[in-house]
C-alpha cells in the first residue's frame, strides 16, 4: 500500500482560501476516531492533486479543501494547532488521514460517530426566510448555548406512563390538520389524491384531525382482524418456529455491550450506550449521514415525548419486517413496515403511554401482515426493547436502513420526507439518558393476549 506524507505547511491554510473556492464543492466521505492526543480524521478524496490540499484549524472548527472537495466540521471540544498535527495520503485507497491535536490531552470528544451533527452549519444571510415551524436549520449558536441545550435535554425527564396533551389542532390559528415529524406538515396529500391509498390508510389526511385519524384507525383494525387467519397461523407451528428462532444481529450486539459494561471497574461509570467498536457504521451509512442536512429542532416537552413514542412504533414495525424476512428485504417490505406502523399508515401522534404504543403495535401484528401470531408479536416487542437498549447508534442504523428501503420503493419515499429523514437527523442529538429510560419502560410493559380483545387464545 503506497502512502505519502502531506507537507505540514498545508495544514496552515488561511480561512480566506476557502470562501471563493467552495462555491460548488463536493462533500467527501469521511470517518473519525480518537485517542488521548488526537482526533483522527480519514477523508476519501479520489482523483485529486494532493499537493493542492489545504487545511484550516481554529478552536472547534476544521476545514479541508482539495478541489473538487470541501469539508467543514464543528467539533464538540477545542482543537489546537501546535505542530503535532500531521497528515498522510494513501495513494491506493485515496484516503487522507489527518491527526488533529486535542487542546487538552485526554479530553473525550462526544458523538464523533454522529457524522451529520459535525457538519458545520452555514450562517443564513436572510433571517426573514426562517420557518415558523418547530423545525429550523441552525443559523448559528454559541458554544455556551449548545452546551446548555444538551444539558437541558439530558436532565429532562418524562413520565412515560402518564398521558400528556399536545396542543389541540382545532385551537390553532391555522386550521388545517398537521402531521409528519413534529406535526410540521400540512397539505402534502392535497396534490396526491390518486396516490393516497397506496401510501397511507388514512382516507383524507388533509381534512382529518389527529383525533379523527385515531378513531378511524381503531375502527379499521377492528374490521381487519380475521379470526380464521389468526387460527391458521396459530396452528402453523413449523413456519412460525423458524421465525422465532431467528437471531437478528442486535442480539449479539447487546450481549457484547453488556459484557463491555460489566468490565468497567469502579469508580468509572459505564457509558450509557455502545460506541463504534460494537456498532460501526458501514460505508453506505456514512454516505447517508454525510448527505443529511444538519438541523436543530425547537420542540416542547410534549412534542419530544410524542416523537419518542412514535419512534417505538416505527422501530417495532422495522423489527417485525427484519425478523419475518430473516434480515433480508423483499418487494413487500416497504408495505409491511408502513402497514405495521400506525405512525406511517395513519399519521398517528401518540400522546399516551409506552404501554399504549406497545398495545397498538401488538394488535396490528394480528391484523395485517403475512404472519399473525401472538408469540411472534411478543418476540418483536422484545426486539424493539433490545434495539432501544443499544441506544442512538443502533436506532440510527435502523432508521437509515428504513430510509433506504422507503426511498427505493414508489410511492413510499414520501414518508421519508414526512418522517424518516427528520428522525435520522433528530436521533443523533437526542438524549442518551431519555432513550435508556424509555428502554427501561419498555422492559416493564406486560400485555396478556386476553387484553387485546377479539377473544384470542
Amino acid at each position: 500500500c503506497t502512502s505519502m506524507d502531506v507537507p505540514t505547511s498545508l495544514l496552515a491554510g488561511e480561512e480566506y482560501h476557502f470562501s471563493a473556492q467552495t462555491a460548488v464543492m463536493l462533500t467527501p466521505s469521511f470517518d473519525l476516531k480518537q485517542d488521548d492526543e488526537f482526533v483522527i480524521l480519514s477523508i476519501r478524496v479520489p482523483y485529486v492533486k494532493i499537493s493542492e490540499a489545504e487545511f484550516y484549524i481554529h478552536g472547534k472548527d476544521f476545514k479541508f479543501y482539495c478541489k473538487p472537495y470541501f469539508l467543514r466540521l464543528h467539533f464538540p471540544e477545542e482543537l489546537v494547532e501546535d505542530g503535532r498535527e500531521k497528515a498522510s495520503y494513501d495513494v491506493d485507497s485515496a484516503v487522507i488521514v489527518v491527526h488533529l491535536s486535542k487542546c487538552k490531552r485526554g479530553t473525550h470528544f462526544e458523538n464523533l460517530g454522529m457524522l451529520t451533527t459535525l457538519l458545520s452549519k452555514k450562517p443564513s444571510k436572510d433571517l426573514s426566510k426562517l420557518s415558523s415551524r418547530p423545525l429550523i436549520e441552525t443559523v448559528g449558536e454559541s458554544a455556551e448555548g449548545a452546551t446548555a441545550t444538551t444539558a437541558t435535554d439530558e436532565n429532562e425527564e418524562f413520565d412515560w406512563q402518564v398521558d400528556q396533551k399536545l396542543p389541540d389542532e382545532e385551537n390553532k390559528l391555522v386550521g388545517a390538520p398537521t402531521y409528519g415529524f413534529a406535526c410540521q406538515h400540512t397539505g402534502v396529500f392535497s396534490k396526491l389524491q390518486e396516490e393516497i391509498p397506496s401510501i397511507v390508510d388514512c382516507p383524507d389526511p388533509d381534512h382529518m384531525t389527529s383525533h379523527e385519524r385515531r378513531v378511524a384507525r381503531v375502527a379499521h383494525e377492528e374490521a381487519s382482524f380475521d379470526p380464521e387467519y389468526y387460527l391458521a397461523d396459530l396452528m402453523d407451528n413449523d413456519c412460525i418456529e423458524s421465525l422465532l428462532k431467528f437471531r437478528p444481529p442486535w442480539k449479539e450486539e447487546l450481549e457484547r455491550w453488556k459484557k463491555q459494561q460489566s468490565e468497567v471497574s469502579p469508580p468509572c461509570k459505564p457509558p450509557l450506550e455502545p460506541n463504534q467498536s460494537i456498532l460501526p457504521f458501514s460505508a453506505e451509512e456514512k454516505e447517508q449521514l454525510k448527505d443529511l442536512p444538519n438541523k436543530d429542532y425547537l420542540l416542547d416537552k410534549a412534542m419530544k415525548r410524542a416523537l419518542y413514542l412514535g419512534l417505538v412504533d416505527i422501530i417495532f414495525a422495522y423489527a417485525y419486517n427484519y425478523r419475518t424476512n430473516m434480515g433480508e428485504s423483499n418487494v413487500e417490505s416497504a408495505w409491511t413496515v408502513c402497514k405495521m406502523s400506525s405512525t406511517l399508515s395513519w399519521l398517528e401522534v401518540f400522546r399516551g403511554s409506552v404501554h399504549e404504543v406497545a398495545y397498538c403495535s401488538l394488535r396490528r401484528t394480528l391484523c395485517y401482515p403475512l404472519y399473525r401470531h401472538w408469540q411472534l408479536a411478543l418476540t418483536t416487542l422484545q426486539d424493539t426493547r433490545d434495539i432501544f437498549h443499544l441506544g442512538r447508534r443502533k436506532l440510527l442504523q435502523c432508521l437509515l436502513s428504513l430510509h433506504r428501503l422507503l426511498g427505493s420503493t414508489e410511492p413510499y419515499y414520501i414518508l421519508n420526507n414526512l418522517y424518516i429523514t427528520d428522525y435520522c437527523i433528530w436521533i443523533q442529538k437526542a438524549s442518551s439518558k431519555q432513550i435508556q429510560d424509555l428502554a427501561s419502560e419498555l422492559d416493564e410493559v406486560k400485555i396478556a393476549v386476553s387484553a387485546i380483545g377479539w377473544d384470542l387464545v
